[in-house]
This record gives structure tokens, C-alpha cells and sequence, in this order.
């Protein structure tokens, strides 16, 4: 009897993550970040020992949930290592803001974001559940990733990690060329004007650090204190419908992850200082993405990036 074992993460993921890092290395040097080399160590050193662990559970143990879950947790450890820096690098092109075009656009459509933020932050329950969702909106993307590894959806999490990639390596190119400071700066809102801001940071999480490298004064990349300065296209956007995507195949799953991305999405606007056109790129960048990802479309893309050396996981012979 023959197993196969799933193949997760394949040669693309592994090829996109690499270029993007050679990318990362290269503009950063090219821009004068630097970095503390032990935290680069160690969080190799995490992704390694991750790797080695899915090798083993492919080869020497086959157990084709610990690998994928050992392999996908490498990608979730490698991923915001890149993304994060990148952000960063990304604002240091310091190109022209776009935030009195973007803000026409909304306008055009006849969105008043500040009467939409003041609306929010007018209701106490509503603020506190918006804050609460915008912060937290990390968990439904990891929780998404354990449940597609619990049910054994080994190909949805091919394209899962494909798709998280590919969606980054575009909106970066789109923040690098068209930087948004975001409606928080763009409207002059401070925590004198809404005291219910006050000790929030909300919205304005970014600002410091995204004008710091912008003018040159921040070239020091501390892990520990990055956090994604990206207004347009918006980030939580994409990671909300991202997840939404991944399950959508799964029973019972679908429509409250939905429901609970959606409000996610909802918060981008007033708690994340999103105007409405970041959300709406985000929704762009995603569904572009998803439809150039047909499974006809990702098989093609492997047998011309991946190469042979990347493709780790044989077939097992097994009694």
C-alpha cells in the first residue's frame, strides 16, 4: 500500500519567502537599516529546528499532521521576520502621500469618515468591541492555519500560505509607490479632540515610525517593537478575507468566520485610521490575487519556479 504524503508548502512558498527576504536584505542595506544579528540567528535557529522536525515526520516517522503543522509553523515564524522589515523599507522610498486623493475618493463616494468615527467612538459598547476586534485580529488568521492542519486540508493550506505570500509581496510594491499616512493624520484628530482616544494609539499606531523613516531617522530595525505602518492597500483587509477564504470550505466554520472577518474589516475604517479606499485595495488586492490563483493557475506556477531541490516530501512506502 502506498502514502503519499500531503505536500505542503512547496517549492513556490519556499521560493517566494526566499526572494522576498533576498529582497528585504537588499533594499535594507541599499537604505541603511541594520538589525541586531543575534535575533536574526535566533529566529532562523526557530525555523530550522522547525524544519527539521517536518522532515523528520515526512521521512523517518511519517505523520502527515506534525509535519504539516511543523512546516506551517516555520512559514508563520519566517513570514512577519520579512513582512514587518519590509513595511519598513517600503515607506523609506519616500514617495509622494496619497492621502488627499484617497480621501477625494471617499468623499466622491459620499463616505464621511470622520462623522463615521465620531458615530463609533460615541457608543461605548460598539468602541470597546471594535478596539477589541481590530487589536485581535491576528487570531482568526492563526486560528484559520490550526484548523485547516486539525482537518487535514493539506492543499487549501498550500494555497493558504501561497496566497498570504503573493498578496504581500504585491502590497508592498503598492504602499513603496503609493504611501498613505492614514485618516487619523490626514483629518488632524488627536486625543485632545476625542478624549475617548486618549492612551488609545488608535489609529495612530503607525504615524511615529512611518514619518521617522521617511525622514531618514529611523534605520534601526527592532523586532520587538515593529508593528505594520501600511495604510493602502490595508493589511487587516487582506488578512480577514485571506482567512475567510482558507475555511470556507469547512462545515460550520464558514459563515460565523465570515461574519466575524467582516466586522474585522469594519474596524480597519475607524479604530485602524483606514480611509475607505484602503479597504477597498485591500479587497482588490485580494480578489486579483484569488483570481489568478486558480488550482490550474498554481500548478503552472510550480513547475516553473520551484525548483526539484524544494520539493522535500516523497512518496512513503507504508505495510
Amino acid at each position: 500500500m502506498s502514502l503519499r504524503l500531503p505536500n505542503v508548502l512547496d517549492g513556490t512558498t519556499w521560493a517566494f519567502l526566499a526572494a522576498n527576504a533576498a529582497v528585504t536584505l537588499a533594499l535594507g542595506a541599499w537604505f541603511g537599516f541594520s538589525t541586531d544579528p543575534l535575533k536574526v540567528l535566533q529566529a532562523l535557529a526557530g525555523i530550522s529546528a522547525l524544519l527539521v522536525t517536518a522532515t523528520y515526520y515526512t521521512h523517518k516517522r511519517p505523520d502527515p499532521t506534525l509535519a504539516a503543522a511543523c512546516s506551517v509553523f516555520a512559514f508563520l515564524l519566517m513570514f512577519p521576520a520579512i513582512a514587518l522589515p519590509m513595511s519598513y523599507i517600503s515607506a523609506a522610498f519616500n514617495m509622494p502621500v496619497q492621502d488627499a486623493l484617497v480621501a477625494r475618493l471617499d468623499q466622491s463616494l459620499g463616505f464621511d469618515w470622520v462623522a463615521l468615527q465620531k458615530a463609533l467612538f460615541a457608543k461605548y459598547w460598539l468602541r470597546e468591541a471594535s478596539f477589541f476586534a481590530y487589536t485581535h485580529a491576528h487570531w482568526p488568521i492563526l486560528g484559520a492555519w490550526i484548523v485547516l492542519i486539525a482537518t487535514g486540508q493539506f492543499e487549501r493550506i498550500r494555497q493558504f500560505a501561497l496566497l498570504t505570500i503573493v498578496t504581500l509581496t504585491i502590497g508592498l510594491v503598492i504602499a513603496a509607490l503609493f504611501p498613505v499616512s492614514g485618516a487619523y493624520a490626514y483629518y488632524g484628530i488627536t486625543t485632545e479632540a476625542m478624549p475617548s482616544l486618549r492612551g488609545t494609539g488608535a489609529g495612530s499606531w503607525h504615524i511615529v515610525d512611518f514619518n521617522a523613516v521617511r525622514a531618514g531617522n529611523l534605520r534601526v530595525i527592532v523586532y520587538e517593537n515593529l508593528q505594520g505602518i501600511v495604510q493602502f492597500p490595508s493589511f487587516h483587509t487582506v488578512g480577514a478575507l485571506t482567512a475567510s477564504w482558507a475555511l470556507w470550505r469547512t462545515p460550520y466554520l464558514r459563515w460565523p468566520v465570515l461574519v466575524a472577518n467582516a466586522f474585522i474589516i469594519f474596524t480597519a475604517l475607524p479604530v485602524g485610521g483606514h480611509f475607505l479606499m484602503d479597504v477597498f485595495g485591500g479587497i482588490a488586492l485580494t480578489g486579483s490575487v484569488l483570481l489568478f490563483m486558480r488550482p490550474a493557475a498554481i500548478r503552472e506556477i510550480d513547475t516553473i519556479v520551484a525548483p526539484a531541490a524544494f520539493r522535500w516530501t516523497p512518496s512513503v512506502e507504508a505495510s
